[in-house]
C-alpha cells in the first residue's frame, strides 16, 4: 500500500503500474522501450482509495519475484510517500521491485568569480 504523501496534489489520482522485468525490458530497442512506456493500455491502473484504512491511499497485490514500473497521473513527483506491505508478506519471499519516476529539480548556478582590480 501506498499512504502519507505529499503533495496533496496526489488526491484523486490514479496510480498506473507496469510489468517491468527484465528479461522482458532490457532486450527492446530504445524504440520499442519507448513504445511500451508510452502505451496506456500495456498499464494496469489502481483507483485511489479515500475513505479506507489508511484513507487516500493506493492498496494493491503485487507478484513477488517480480518488477513493476509505478507512475501516478502524468508522471507526478511525491515529495513524500510511505509504502506498506502486507501482513501476508514473509521473510523468506522473493523481493520485489519498484521502478519510479525521477525527476531531477535541482537548478544550474552559475558563479563568476571577479577579481577586484584596484
Amino acid at each position: 500500500m501506498f499512504f502519507n504523501y505529499l503533495p496533496k496534489a496526489f488526491d484523486g489520482i490514479k496510480m498506473k503500474i507496469l510489468p517491468f522485468d527484465y528479461d522482458d525490458v532490457n532486450p527492446l530497442n530504445p524504440s520499442d522501450f519507448q513504445d511500451l512506456v508510452d502505451t496506456e493500455s500495456n498499464y494496469s491502473v489502481v483507483d485511489w482509495r479515500e475513505h479506507e484504512r489508511p484513507n487516500k491511499a493506493w492498496a494493491m497485490p503485487y507478484v513477488t519475484g517480480h518488477r513493476y514500473r509505478i507512475h501516478w497521473g502524468e508522471g507526478l513527483d511525491f515529495e513524500q510517500m510511505d509504502f506498506e506491505l502486507s501482513a501476508r508478506w514473509e521473510v523468506d519471499d522473493e523481493p520485489i521491485l519498484i521502478n519510479l519516476n525521477y525527476t531531477d529539480v535541482r537548478e544550474a548556478i552559475n558563479v563568476t568569480n571577479v577579481k577586484d582590480n584596484t
